[in-house]
């Protein structure tokens, strides 16, 4: 019985020339402040009248949507833009998007710090 070759497999596929890791980067630097602007809406919302209102406050799965994504996004911004950065620079076809990596990076880095100031 013969073995099959190589190409019964698979098909060849040219390398990609966009980084997916990069730009999931920035789109977690970009969503975190939105959640943070959405946390601090909810609950100036809930919590805007006084003593013995009817004012409920916000609904269990949205707090803690909004409260997932107030500490993971940055994290996850921190991974994707590290492995981001290690794809533009060691392909060739990737080199433009080696500061969209560094940009996610470091906003997630910040967005950690400014997590941590405000827990803390």
């Amino acid at each position: 019985m013969m073995q099959p070759t190589h190409h019964e497999y698979h098909e060849y596929h040219a390398l990609s020339n966009h980084n997916g890791a990069a730009i999931l980067s920035l789109v977690c630097a970009i969503l975190w402040p939105l959640t943070l602007a959405a946390m601090l809406y909810v609950n100036s919302v809930a919590n805007t009248s006084g003593p013995g209102s009817t004012a409920s406050p916000a609904p269990e799965p949205l707090s803690t949507l909004l409260q997932c994504g107030f500490t993971m996004l940055p994290l996850a911004g921190i991974i994707a833009g590290g492995v981001g950065l290690y794809r533009a620079i060691r392909q060739p076809l990737l080199p433009r998007s080696r500061w969209l990596a560094l940009a996610g990076l470091l906003l997630g880095c910040l967005w950690f710090v400014t997590a941590y100031i405000f827990i803390g």
